[in-house]
């Protein structure tokens, strides 16, 4: 096809088409401008060809790019928005403390590197955002596709609802399925962390004899959901410490050795553990815990990953090798998906022992996928939309993505422990994602009590204080793609001026 020509083409199982090819220094790109019927099979109501096709009309649209944009692996990028191709930061400029606003020891590029050129792909208002870690912030084009799905759910609900959302998640489930390293089958998707570990914890029969063994830097919502459990039938918590600070993760294997050899002869039927934990954020040696565990009786083994999903390199099939049953990860945080959108991983082996919080009109008992697939008449625009945030990740590179956070964030915690004269709270290897924690200066309590929210009001600044290991309190920071080296520059400085005024 040339420019402004456009074609009939068929397809079945996807609901966008997105295709492009190179010639020269030309991108062409096909975009879906209509749907159409097939005179003699169709009606005007329902578009959907006898064979179970769909035809499409796509239009051919042709867009310069210069030699400079062409990647270095000669894979086209395609440019969906009006939006700059990125460059990643290199680590020697990440590392490089001299130069806190940009790269060094590289030519000048006319292309924008990640960093504050990234904020016009994102809906932040005018502030510096410290805590993507908590709630996330997602890219406009995300928001816009999310958008796109909900007017076509609105415009034929029962399309929707009965056959299209569910061919659109499937395509969703194998791109997902392959970025974590597993198969289709054993992944559905959830609203959220909370609800896939509340659907863990409540699916099992517990005894007032069993006994659940977590890590006391579990997330809140664990906790609580443990509380719940401990009341409603009787089962101990069994919570071991984490010291901190800390030294080397060893001493968490060490922890654990402890309390299963204090508890042995008890009935743990659960070990549960963040991947990555939240406060304070350390990444976990998750695949020795959970031999550990099963190698002394510990009947299951889930794993809290909000953090991990986008953060950081997970392979199912290690997880599951390692005896881990069940494996949930947000999607807002840090894969850019809309809020309420995250991925639950489940073993075959523990597949028939989970059910969904909501059990809907198409539960069946045993069915995995089928339960977990339709919960109710809801919005279910977030799990398709978790392919656009898949789109925007392989636009910018995913791994691009993940070493510029990585690198970002282990610059800002050796700068801030050098200009506050203090330390970070356990080894590089523990926080090689894009979080870190570095102690603030200062032990009085109504002074860290009140830092975030001083550091707020009167510099813009968000950020994270929370109090671990005694009377320590530390600063979690939260590297993006859309931050740089001077916005934790200027929250150093702000954390500063706030304690000693």
């Amino acid at each position: 096809l040339t420019s402004g020509q456009s074609a009939m083409v068929t397809h079945t199982t996807q609901t966008r088409i997105a295709a492009t090819a190179t010639s020269g220094w030309w991108v062409v790109v096909c975009t879906v401008v209509a749907l159409v019927g097939q005179s003699g099979q169709t009606s005007a109501t329902d578009r959907t060809m006898s064979h179970g096709h769909r035809e499409v009309v796509v239009e051919v649209v042709e867009t310069p790019l210069t030699p400079l944009e062409i990647p270095s692996n000669g894979k086209p990028q395609t440019q969906l928005l009006s939006t700059s191709p990125v460059r990643p930061l290199s680590s020697t400029s990440v590392g490089d403390t001299d130069d806190v606003g940009g790269e060094t020891g590289a030519a000048a590029s006319p292309q924008p590197t990640f960093g504050h050129a990234m904020l016009s792909e994102f809906m932040l208002a005018n502030f510096t955002n410290l805590n993507h870690g908590s709630f996330g912030a997602t890219p406009r084009e995300v928001i816009d596709a999310q958008r796109r799905w909900i007017d076509r759910a609105e415009a034929r609900p029962d399309d929707w609802f009965r056959r299209d959302y569910k061919d659109v998640l499937a395509g969703v489930r194998t791109r997902v399925a392959a970025m974590l390293d597993a198969d289709d089958d054993d992944v559905t998707f959830v609203e959220n962390a909370s609800s896939a570990m509340n659907a863990v914890f409540r699916s099992l029969f517990w005894q007032p004899t069993d006994c659940i063994l977590v890590l006391d830097t579990a997330y809140g919502m664990v906790k609580h959901t443990l509380a719940y459990i401990a009341d409603m039938y009787g089962v101990e918590v069994i919570y071991v410490e984490v010291p901190v600070p800390l030294a080397d993760d060893t001493l968490i294997d060490a922890a654990i050795t402890a309390a299963l050899e204090k508890h042995r002869g008890k009935k743990i039927r659960m070990a549960s553990f963040s991947h990555i934990t939240s406060v304070p954020a350390l990444i976990l040696p998750i695949e020795r815990l959970a031999r550990l565990c099963r190698e002394n009786g510990v009947e299951r083994v889930v794993v809290d990953g909000a953090h991990a999903l986008g953060n950081i390199e997970v392979s199912m099939r290690q997880l599951d090798a390692a005896g881990i049953d069940f494996w949930v990860g947000n999607g807002h945080k840090w894969l850019y998906s809309p809020k309420g959108s995250a991925v639950l991983w489940v073993a075959p082996s523990a597949q028939g022992a989970i059910a969904p919080t909501v059990v809907s009109s198409e539960w069946v008992p045993g069915a995995f996928q089928q339960s977990f697939l339709y919960t109710g008449t809801r919005d279910y625009t977030p799990y398709v939309a978790i392919g656009d945030a898949l789109d925007f990740r392989e636009r910018l590179g995913p791994e691009e993505i993940m070493t510029y956070m990585r690198d970002l964030s282990a610059w800002a915690t050796e700068h801030l422990v050098r200009v506050w004269g203090t330390e970070a709270l356990a080894p590089a290897h523990m926080t090689a994602m894009s979080m870190g924690n570095v102690r603030v200066p200062t032990t009085d309590p109504e002074k860290a009590a009140t830092l975030a929210k001083r550091v707020y009001d009167e510099h813009d600044i968000y950020i994270v204080v929370y109090r671990s290991g005694g009377d320590k309190w530390w600063l979690r920071l939260s590297a993006q793609i859309y931050l740089e080296k001077e916005d934790f520059v200027r929250a150093g400085e702000a954390v500063l001026d706030v304690l000693k005024n």
